[in-house]
């Protein structure tokens, strides 16, 4: 496992990954003050589009809200879960 940071501003992200089949994007904080000026929109947005150009089909996250804000950057809920969600890009059989 590998883990990376991203920065927007004095803000960031990390993401521990194999650079295979999944990376967990975790630890993203956007103090309140600057809520809804679309700092994890663009910083989630570039971790996403960075790890599925390198053919990473599995994103996760957990949230306890802002899940508007992950559904535009195309993550959906897992099953049974009000906190977890993924980009599932895995071929489905």
């Amino acid at each position: 496992m590998e883990y990376f940071t991203w920065k927007v501003g004095p803000w960031d992200a990390r993401v521990v990954t194999d650079q295979a089949t999944f990376a967990w994007i975790c630890d993203v904080f956007v103090d309140a003050s600057h809520r809804g000026e679309g700092v994890v929109t663009r910083m989630v947005g570039a971790v996403v589009e960075h790890w599925r150009g390198l053919g990473v089909p599995r994103l996760l996250l957990a949230a306890r809200d802002a899940h508007q804000v992950y559904e535009k950057i195309g993550f959906s809920h897992l099953a049974n879960s009000d906190r977890f969600m993924e980009v599932d890009l895995r071929t489905k059989f």
